[in-house]
């Protein structure tokens, strides 16, 4: 199975790019397993989507506005170009969206209840 690693960065709100990455993923043809969220920061989805979705996905993510990071630009590049010269692997591959949110607001606090025992 193949494995995509992509960066991004943006200075739009949190909330509204988290929306538009999350519709993006949904519409370049995969799903999103799981995310992390790590203050108000940066935000990792990890998600699944089939290979052959790869170009439908790569501009669904450009139609966000988010700058994406050149690594994660060269890595579509290849898989657009292996696919070209018709080296497509079937099935599925999973990645990783790592979005950090460039803003002056305060660290998010998020209070931990305490645990028994």
């Amino acid at each position: 199975m193949k494995f995509l690693q992509l960066r991004a960065f943006t200075k739009e709100n949190r909330m509204e790019m988290t929306s538009k990455a999350k519709a993006a993923i949904e519409k370049g043809g995969g799903w999103i397993l799981r995310h992390q969220q790590f203050s108000n920061i940066s935000l990792c989805l990890n998600f699944e989507c089939p290979v052959s979705s790869v170009e439908k996905l790569y501009r669904s993510l450009l139609d966000t506005g988010l700058e994406l990071s050149d690594k994660s630009v060269n890595a579509f590049q290849n898989e657009l170009e292996l696919q070209a010269k018709g080296s497509v692997s079937k099935g599925d591959f999973i990645g990783t969206l790592q979005i950090t949110f460039i803003h002056d607001e305060p660290d998010m606090r998020v209070v931990v209840p305490a645990v028994p025992g």
